[in-house]
């Protein structure tokens, strides 16, 4: 076997020698080449090999001549005839059909017609624009047969596992439509491409009538196999949503990588993209889509796998670099050291997916039991609420028909109470027409005015409740002391006021922020309720009003001696229109506003009567501030 560093070369730059010459000065046109000065294969440029052979003696068979490397432009090689000091020469290049290859094999190869055991010259003329070595074997044909067999089913193997890969993740792809299968089939495509533009295969069976293509093939799959991985990498951790400023950073390095390439496809430039400077460009990317994974890495098994898929991948493309420049010994197994990593890389990203599946589907089962628990509980929580909806239904129902009922009996009370004093009016003043003694009509209109006071009360007392029930709560600066001498003044213009002793006591004259338009009615309703029901036969009727504070709120006490009400209907005194037909004319309506007015205000009122001894009662209102008088 034979590569770089065991052979002798020489740069004709000029490309003006032929082989006669090139032979005639051989021993001082070649230099050595060997580790200390490893010849690197300048692009574009002439290069003269000369490669010494020599048939073992034990060596029966016929004996066979390969490159390794098929990526020469254009070349020519001579091989001595036996037993003459003549050349035979054959042409050979990427850019020649398929069919003028010696043999009909992936590589370049050629019989030997070396029959004796001297040792014999092999001269070899080479340029190219892409970077090769000039390695290969001399083997009998017997191991040639054999090798080729071992390396073609190790490639069918190789190209079987990509297929198999290629074809069911886009059968996946096709049925979950998730673009990071896309982005791992079509990665799985173009690293074939540039498995099959790399080691001859795609020239010996996919494009062989088209030889130029072996010129675009190797740049154009390197530079998508580049990009599917890198957009593969921004699906695969989802980096649009998890990390924008890493995606965008991903696709401006992407479009920078592209720029040589294209220049260089549409002649814009005579750069060729593949010399070193974007070899080691692709290895960086390579090395930043690794360290994507290796921050992710320790979360879930798919980051995982998917950080030892780049390390293998990156392991062998090392491998395949230091092969490539001849730092390491150039062999078969530094040349397929990049398969070998594709192959393991892209089985890994397959067992990441996969893994990425199963987390996305413990996930999405995660959300959609939370989801559904979401959703059972909102229906139970729909069923309480429909349970408290049919509830407030019926209580509003029931409040309803409460309503109509107290409607209806509060119209009939109504309509009696105005009714009675208004049919006595009519029957006063029909007598009054047919009365002409003056004592008698003097006697029917105090009846008219009794009847209208009484009608005139009733009235008032229904207007004071609707004033009531429609309004709104406010908050007024009022003295409570100044306001309860104003209501005894009036008092005393009532009939039964004389006689009876009217005391306020314990009365602070300060102003609390109450609503007078609801206090008033009930300090009001209890005094004149005191006087109304006063029992005048006693020898000193009173009337006590009591204003005190307790705490943050206010309570009044109006306290007499009067009537006093049975114990019976004392639950029913704050019904509208309830009268006890005591001595008195009230409208029953009095206490009835009362309670009115002090639920309004959120108070309390308590009643405790004792039949003709007396009766007590007591509101509390809560105050939010308190006011010196000025």
């Amino acid at each position: 076997m034979f590569n770089n560093n065991n052979f002798k070369y020489f740069v004709d730059s000029k490309e003006k020698l032929d082989f006669n010459e090139v032979l005639e000065h051989e021993a001082i046109l070649f230099n050595d080449s060997n580790a200390s000065n490893n010849h690197r294969f300048d692009l574009n440029t002439q290069h003269w090999f000369v490669i010494k052979i020599k048939k073992n003696d034990l060596c029966k068979s016929h004996l066979i001549f390969e490159l390794f490397d098929f990526k020469y432009q254009k070349g020519e090689i001579f091989f001595p005839i036996s037993g003459s000091n003549k050349y035979k020469n054959y042409k050979f290049g990427y850019l020649e059909d398929f069919d003028m290859k010696h043999y009909q094999h992936k590589n370049f190869v050629w019989s030997l017609d070396i029959k004796d055991t001297t040792t014999h010259k092999i001269f070899i003329k080479v340029k190219s624009n892409m970077r090769a070595n000039i390695s290969g074997v001399v083997r009998n044909d017997i191991n040639f047969i054999a090798w080729a067999l071992n390396e073609y089913f190790y490639l069918a193997l190789f190209y079987g596992i990509l297929i198999s890969l290629f074809l069911y993740n886009l059968f996946i792809y096709l049925n979950m439509g998730d673009r990071t299968y896309l982005y791992y089939t079509l990665y799985i495509a173009f690293a074939g491409l540039w498995c099959l533009s790399n080691d001859g295969l795609g020239f010996q069976y996919v494009w062989s009538n088209m030889p130029i293509l072996n010129k675009i093939m190797y740049p154009l799959s390197d530079l998508f196999m580049i990009t599917f991985l890198a957009l593969y990498t921004k699906a695969f951790f989802d980096l649009r949503n998890q990390l924008p400023k890493l995606a965008n950073t991903l696709i401006i390095v992407l479009i920078l990588r592209s720029i040589p390439f294209f220049a260089w496809i549409l002649n814009f430039t005579e750069l060729n993209p593949y010399i070193d400077f974007y070899i080691f460009i692709d290895l960086s990317v390579l090395i930043f889509l690794a360290y994507i994974g290796l921050t992710k890495s320790n979360k879930q098994r798919h980051s995982k796998l998917y950080f030892g898929a780049f390390s293998l991948l990156i392991l062998g493309y090392i491998i395949f670099l230091l092969n490539y420049y001849n730092i390491i010994y150039a062999t078969l197994a530094g040349l397929y050291a990049i398969y070998i990593g594709i192959a393991c890389n892209m089985i890994a990203l397959a067992m990441g997916l996969v893994s990425r599946l199963k987390h996305l589907t413990k996930e999405t089962e995660r959300k959609s039991n939370q989801l559904l628990a979401n959703l059972m509980e909102k229906e139970l929580l729909k069923d309480e609420l429909n349970r408290q909806l049919e509830l407030k239904v019926v209580q509003r129902t029931q409040e309803l028909q409460e309503k109509n009922e107290e409607l209806n009996s509060f119209v009939y009370r109504a309509s009696h109470d105005i009714k009675g004093p208004i049919s006595s009016l009519m029957g006063l003043a029909q007598i009054g027409l047919l009365e002409n003694n003056p004592n008698k009509l003097k006697e029917y209109f105090n009846h008219v005015l009794t009847s209208s006071e009484k009608l005139d009360k009733t009235l008032s007392g229904l207007l004071q409740l609707s004033h009531v029930n429609e309004t709104a709560v406010r908050h007024d600066e009022v003295n409570i002391k100044t306001l309860v001498n104003e209501l005894v003044y009036q008092c005393h213009f009532l009939k039964k006021c004389d006689g009876i002793n009217i005391v306020v006591s314990d009365a602070p004259d300060e102003n609390v922020n109450i609503d007078q338009r609801l206090l008033k009615p009930i300090l009001q309703n209890l005094i004149e309720n005191s006087v109304k029901y006063a029992d005048l036969d006693k020898p000193e009727p009173f009337v006590n009003i009591q204003i005190k504070h307790e705490n943050d709120q206010v309570a009044i006490v109006v306290s007499d001696n009067g009537q006093g009400i049975p114990k019976e209907y004392q639950s029913k005194v704050f019904e509208k229109f309830f009268r006890l037909g005591l001595k008195g004319d009230g409208s029953g309506l009095g206490l009835h506003i009362v309670q009115k007015c002090v639920e309004k205000l959120n108070g309390t009122v308590e009643l405790s009567s004792i039949h003709r001894e007396g009766t007590i009662v007591i509101v509390r209102i809560p105050i939010l501030e308190r006011f010196q008088a000025d």
